[in-house]
């Protein structure tokens, strides 16, 4: 317990997966398992049969802390690591492997980035093909404006504007692996992006500095929250640059922040004294856990947030 305790989970909590390794414990001494022959095979038994005993809405925590404390012992060596059982890949999910390995080794690309790429991969294929995949010389522009009318018909105004983008890059692909004979990347249209009247296109500075002080309070969250909008504020930086923020990427010393930009690019910065300051707070007397990433969920085990959406609730 001593490795729960120190990422900053509560007595309670910690208390909770107690139970569940007791649970466990109990399971392995019925089964007449011993430990020795603890193995990938029989720790699945083992979890199946305590969440099998358990209601729906118990299970998913308790599944949780199972696989956490199976994963501890795989670290210490007392079971064996399970392997992957093979499977035979589909053309589809090969052509998808493909994808993934040109857009992160021949564009650069992010994985947030990435993994919106596949999402309209699978979408598109889906609307065309269905759950398999034909020849794609037959696709034609007409197919693809389908697939975008079929997205954007809704009542409500099609929010994402990258969707095109992601499509150019899907087709930029086919053309480039020799897939596809013709370029169809060409042929996408724009998504008309309606603007509100009543949505202004900038904050006055007055406003910008009403949404920061809005956000700012003593306790953790708050602290952190005023720093992540003091960077974009006084930076103007996109919420995905904020995120991404490592400690080592401040230098203290020399006033000066490393941004890691879109592409890979990385850039310094000078540090203004208002967003150091506010960071020093945050990092002194707010931020826990022991991840290298700046920004952390206020939530134990304090981990890095998987995207920039906490910029959008705050």
């Amino acid at each position: 317990m001593k490795g729960i305790a120190t990422q900053g989970y509560s007595q309670f909590s910690i208390r909770r997966y107690e139970l569940t390794i007791e649970r466990f414990c109990d399971e392995v001494a019925s089964s007449g398992v011993t430990l020795k022959a603890l193995n990938a095979a029989s720790v699945t038994e083992l979890q199946e049969n305590i969440l099998g005993m358990m209601t729906d809405n118990a299970q998913r925590n308790t599944k949780y802390q199972l696989e956490k404390f199976v994963h501890y012992l795989v670290d210490i060596g007392i079971i064996e690591r399970p392997e992957k059982s093979a499977k035979t890949e589909t053309p589809r999910e090969q052509l998808r492997q493909e994808y993934e390995t040109y857009l992160r080794v021949q564009r650069g690309m992010s994985s947030s980035t990435i993994t919106h790429c596949l999402r309209y991969y699978e979408r598109f294929f889906s609307f065309h093909f269905g759950k398999g995949l034909g020849n794609l010389n037959k696709i034609t522009s007409d197919d693809i404006v389908a697939f975008l009318l079929r997205l954007t018909s809704g009542s409500q105004p099609y929010r994402s504007k990258t969707l095109p983008s992601h499509l150019r890059n899907l087709f930029k692909f086919l053309l480039w692996s020799g897939k596809t004979n013709k370029n169809l990347a060409e042929s996408i249209p724009r998504i008309a992006q309606p603007q509100p009247a009543n949505t202004p296109r900038y904050l006055p500075p007055e406003d910008v500095q009403r949404l920061i002080n809005a956000a700012r309070s003593d306790d953790d969250i708050g602290r952190r929250n005023y720093a992540m909008l003091l960077l974009m504020a006084r930076l103007g930086l996109r919420s995905t640059e904020v995120v991404a923020i490592r400690l080592d990427d401040i230098n203290w010393r020399a006033g000066e922040i490393l941004v890691r930009g879109k592409g890979k690019l990385h850039d310094r910065m000078p540090l203004p004294a208002d967003v150091g300051e506010s960071l020093a707070d945050y990092v002194k007397n707010g931020r826990k856990g022991t991840s290298r990433v700046l920004f952390v969920s206020h939530r134990a085990p304090h981990q890095a947030f998987i995207d920039s959406q906490i910029l959008n609730v705050i």
